[in-house]
Parts: structure tokens; C-alpha cells; sequence
């Protein structure tokens, strides 16, 4: 899972912030419930007390120790503080930390390993670093339907979502580039939200751009230091574990544009990191608008999926299923 090194220490950060607050709420809670009924606080410094005699009996006696009349002590403790919170109407828990997560008691780990509740707040600033998030809410494979399309159409998607979802299951593995490119409203974002939401969900950083904003963000980084999209580096565009670029051709196209898609490419190879691009332009277009060294990059190491068919934006809109 990859999110930037800032992001994910103001999440510890939050982490400790809600533990403390916690922690000190319910020794406040204690502090007040000693004053009104001093009785707990007289139990609570026996249980002190006990404590420290147990470990001065095994540095004397060692492991071997006999613990009995401790055992025995400690549990009459605790059978007369369960007294007092009966007697006075109290939940038996009420001087304990009430943490916002019990598994991981506020620390987002449990051992070594990530709590489920910091995997979740992870996989939420995925998303919105994602720029989809409402998107993909619309588009993804539980929204898939094949009723508007017909058998040709039908036997191709069904045969590239099959081939899409050894992509999703290979993902950490096979480090694959797709290249969707044919007819408009054939279902090339929509395969590609598809794609974006399974690994968003699996914990992969994605990032989505059209064309003209992931050109127009690299000329603000590097030309205006400001960007309308946060404080997202270009470090971020070039290791982020999957890159969409959709609608490559719509932006403007100049020798920046050209230089920045070469080293977007380049990049992302080198470091072994996916990227999947949707376009209305065929082969021989991108070449034509692009250099030769993007088109290299791109023809070598993409798999290539043409989308032939009917613009199912406009069927949807009017038509009934077939």
C-alpha cells in the first residue's frame, strides 16, 4: 500500500492523539469517581499494594513461588469492587479506557500486524487520493449489466473481463501496462473503474487523471508551484501502484505534453509500476501525435485492447436493453 510518508505519519499521529485523550478521559472519570466514592480508591491502592508483594515473593522465591494467598487475595479484590459497582448502580467497566477501537486499543496494530480499523483508514485516503472516489460508487463490476449490449459486444467483454480480472489477481506479481484504445463510449473507462475500485479496495494506492489534468498538474508543480489538486508530488504520479491516464489525445498536445508522457512512461517501467491508458486514437494516431519514444514504450510494453462497438453512453441514455 503506498501512501506518502506524511500522509501515513498524521494518521499514527491521530492515532496516538485519540489513545491519549482516551486514556486521560478515563482517568478523569476515575479521579472523579475516587472523590465521590473513596471506596474505590482505597481498593485500587490495595490492589497496588499486592501487586508489589507478589514481586518482592518471586525475587525471593523465584518462578517457583507459591502464589496462593495472592490468588486468593486478589480475588476477594475483585469480588468487592464488583460489590461497589452494584451498590452504586455503575457499570462494572466504567473506570476502564474506552478506546474507538478495543482490537488494537487505539494503536491501528495488533502485534506486528495492521488493525483492520487502520487498513479501513488507509484504504479511505486512498480513495480520496484516488480523485474517483463518487465514480466508482457508479461504475464497477457489481454495476456491470450486458443487457444493452449485443452478441459480438457481449462475447468481448465478457472474454476482457475475464482477461481484466487475472489482471487484479496477478497484480503484486505481473506488474502488467494496459492500453485501452478504440471507439467512444465502448467501455473503456468503465472497464477501467472497474480495475481502479477492485484494487483500491485490496489496499493499492491508485491515482486517476484525464490527460488534461495530469499535464496541467505537472505544469503547475513544475512552472507555477501550485496545483489544484493538494499537495500531491510528482513522486506520487511516478510510485503510486496504479496509474490511469484516461482520455490520452483530448489534451492539448505540445512538446511538454510529449517530454512528460515520455517520462511518466519511463518511470513507472523502471520502477516496476503498473499504468493502464484510455484513448479514442488508434495505433497510428498515437504515433502521429506522440514521439517515437513514448510510442515505443507504449507498443512494447502494453497489452493493447481495442474497443469496437456501439456508444453505449448514448444507448443507455435513450434506449431500452436489447
Amino acid at each position: 500500500m503506498k501512501l506518502s510518508t506524511s500522509v501515513f505519519s498524521d494518521i499514527l499521529s491521530d492515532y496516538e492523539k485519540r489513545r491519549r485523550d482516551n486514556i486521560l478521559s478515563a482517568m478523569d472519570l476515575r479521579d472523579r469517581l475516587y472523590e465521590k466514592y473513596p471506596e474505590f480508591r482505597q481498593i485500587d491502592d490495595e490492589f497496588a499494594d499486592l501487586s508489589f508483594e507478589r514481586v518482592c515473593l518471586h525475587r525471593n522465591s523465584g518462578f517457583d513461588a507459591d502464589e496462593t494467598a495472592y490468588l486468593k487475595k486478589h480475588d476477594e479484590l475483585i469480588a468487592r469492587k464488583k460489590d461497589l459497582f452494584k451498590k452504586y448502580g455503575l457499570e462494572e467497566d466504567c473506570m476502564e479506557v474506552k478506546y474507538d477501537c478495543p482490537a488494537c486499543k487505539d494503536t491501528g496494530f495488533i502485534g506486528s500486524d495492521r488493525c483492520e480499523c487502520l487498513k479501513k483508514r488507509l484504504t479511505e485516503k486512498l480513495y480520496d487520493q484516488s480523485n474517483i472516489r463518487s465514480i466508482l460508487e457508479q461504475e464497477n463490476f457489481g454495476t456491470y449489466t450486458d443487457a444493452y449490449y449485443n452478441d459480438r459486444e457481449k462475447a468481448f467483454m465478457n472474454d476482457l473481463i475475464s482477461q481484466i480480472r487475472n489482471f487484479i489477481s496477478d497484480f503484486d506479481t505481473t506488474h502488467r501496462n494496459l492500453l485501452f484504445f478504440g471507439d467512444p463510449g465502448s467501455g473503456k473507462t468503465f472497464i477501467t473503474n472497474c480495475i481502479a475500485k477492485e484494487l483500491l479496495d485490496s489496499g493499492h494506492s491508485v491515482i486517476y487523471f484525464s490527460a488534461s489534468q495530469i499535464f496541467d498538474l505537472i505544469a503547475d508543480i513544475k512552472f507555477r508551484d501550485s496545483s489544484d489538486y493538494g499537495n500531491l508530488p510528482l513522486t506520487d504520479i511516478y510510485e503510486c501502484d496504479l496509474l490511469v491516464i484516461d482520455d490520452l489525445g483530448t489534451e492539448y498536445v505540445n512538446s511538454f505534453t510529449s517530454q512528460e508522457l515520455f517520462n511518466i512512461l519511463n518511470k513507472r517501467r523502471l520502477l516496476d509500476r503498473s499504468t493502464i491508458i484510455s484513448t479514442n486514437l488508434d495505433m497510428q494516431q498515437l504515433k502521429e501525435t506522440y514521439s517515437e519514444r513514448s510510442a515505443s514504450r507504449i507498443f512494447g510494453y502494453y497489452n493493447l485492447f481495442e474497443f469496437k462497438g456501439r456508444d453505449m453512453r448514448l444507448l443507455m441514455r435513450g434506449a431500452a436493453p436489447i
